[in-house]
This record gives C-alpha cells, sequence and structure tokens, in this order.
C-alpha cells in the first residue's frame, strides 16, 4: 500500500472517469478579486454532465471555495483549499479535512508576526489551517513586507524554509507559508490518483504556488495567457497548452483542447 493510500479513507468505488481536472480560481477562473463569469459556470457544468470530476485548488479558504462553486452547481467531491495545505474529500456522506501544517509552530510563527513593528498596517485576511494571510493597503506595502516575514520564519524555524506569495494588486494580500515541504498543491495530484485510478488529469494554474502540480508526473497542464512565465514553460515542456487569451477565456479554450485529447466534448 502506498503512504497516501495508507492515510486516506476509502471512497466508494469509482469507475474510469473520462478526466479529472483541477482548477485555480484568481488569475485562472477570473482576475484577483473580480467575479467568476456566467461563461465559467456553464463550462464546468458541461463538464460534470458528461462524467468529469471538478476539483478546485486554491489558496484560498475551503469556506471561500464552497461558497463560490455552490454558487455555481457544480459539486466537488475534492477541494483542495489553502494551496494544498488543507484538502477536503466527500467520502461515504461525510467530509474528510486532511491538513499537513504544524499548528503549534503555526501559531507561534503567528503570534511573531502580529507583534512586530515592521509588520504593521495589515488586516487580518482569511482565517486558514495551514498558512498565515495578512491584507495590506496596497500592493508596494505588501511588497516591502515579504522578505520580513520570510525572515521572521528562518530565525524561528531554521530547518523549515517558508515561502512568501504575493497576489497582484487588485487583492493587496500576502500568504506565507510555513513549510512549503508539506503545504504544497502537488499533494492533491497523488490524494486524487488515490481516489480516481485510471483516470485522466488535467491542471488549470496560472501561478508559481501551482508549479508542483503543473510539474506533476503524467498530467496534461493548461494555463491562460497571463499565467507566470514559468508556468507557460512548465506546461509547454509538459506537452500541455498555452492559451492566446488571458484569464478565464484562455483557461476555457485550453481546457476544451485539454479535454478533447480524452474525446470529452464541451
Amino acid at each position: 500500500m502506498s503512504q497516501v493510500a495508507a492515510v486516506l479513507p476509502e471512497m466508494d468505488v469509482m469507475p474510469v472517469l473520462p478526466a479529472v481536472v483541477v482548477v485555480d480560481i484568481d488569475g485562472t477562473l477570473r482576475k484577483h478579486g473580480e467575479y467568476v463569469g456566467d461563461g465559467v459556470a456553464l463550462m464546468l457544468r458541461s463538464m460534470v454532465e458528461q462524467g468529469v470530476v471538478v476539483v478546485p485548488c486554491s489558496g484560498k479558504n475551503l469556506e471561500f471555495i464552497r461558497k463560490l462553486f455552490n454558487f455555481m452547481e457544480i459539486p466537488t467531491p475534492v477541494i483542495g483549499s489553502e494551496n494544498g495545505g488543507y484538502i477536503s474529500s466527500l467520502v461515504q456522506g461525510a467530509w474528510h479535512h486532511d491538513s499537513t501544517a504544524d499548528r503549534t509552530k503555526l501559531r507561534v510563527l503567528r503570534d511573531h508576526i502580529d507583534n512586530c513593528p515592521e509588520c504593521s498596517c495589515w488586516t487580518e485576511g482569511e482565517q486558514k489551517h495551514s498558512m498565515i494571510t495578512k491584507r495590506f493597503g496596497s500592493f508596494h506595502r505588501a511588497e516591502e513586507i515579504a522578505p520580513i516575514w520570510k525572515s521572521h520564519a528562518r530565525q524561528l524555524f531554521p530547518d523549515e524554509p517558508s515561502e512568501v506569495f504575493l497576489y497582484p494588486p487588485t487583492d493587496d494580500a500576502v500568504d506565507l507559508v510555513l513549510n512549503p515541504k508539506r503545504v504544497y498543491k502537488g499533494r492533491l495530484i497523488a490524494m486524487l490518483r488515490h481516489y480516481y485510478p485510471g483516470a485522466p488529469i488535467v491542471v488549470a494554474e496560472d501561478g508559481l504556488n501551482g508549479m508542483s502540480m503543473v510539474k506533476a508526473a503524467g498530467v496534461l497542464p493548461v494555463c491562460p495567457s497571463t499565467a507566470d512565465d514559468q508556468i507557460k514553460l512548465a506546461v509547454e515542456m509538459q506537452g500541455g497548452m498555452v492559451a492566446r487569451e488571458p484569464y478565464s477565456a484562455g483557461t476555457l479554450s485550453a481546457l476544451r483542447w485539454a479535454l478533447r485529447q480524452f474525446d470529452v466534448r464541451v
């Protein structure tokens, strides 16, 4: 038995699916901070009607993702929230939550940052289990604070290098992941292979926090034209598609191409 299988609950035996589509949200299904368009919801519902499992994976917390996909009327039996640090699976009618974060260390780091005079001028962001989110009044201020956060994490826990993700100015947020060795989106891919054996996996991603999914062996990645340049290069090297269009328009056209490779037309 694999290490992944050993820690996961057993889902009902699933037939081989046409595909599993993993989608990021901000920058992929929408511009940061904007609404998800009706066309996105229509296409995702069309996928589900043809047997495709849609799996959101985002830095957003579980509550936000659930509300968004419920509003779009998209069933989501697996949700990867907090950049993969908190993965939720619907198992026999009940939700199972898997978190890899060290809560004690995260609490120590959060208290340290909250009491740091250099790290002022923020308000609380989303409440999360595996990372710290603060919201700043300007992206410039967020850029100034990011290396200070990373320095504090390195001083407190030198054996666990941290990572800092800055989101675009429309979001004015900084996310710090305490332990990227455990908190990363690629962790979700291993779980999906256990839950849906034999199903092809398509990944739609635009940001560097999703690089571990894009580079996962055997997935077919796609991205919009507005994706990070390193993501676009990784998508091309994996044999995926970089769309000509930006944001959701590019993501949807690339997903259509990817699903056609598995005889699914939406």
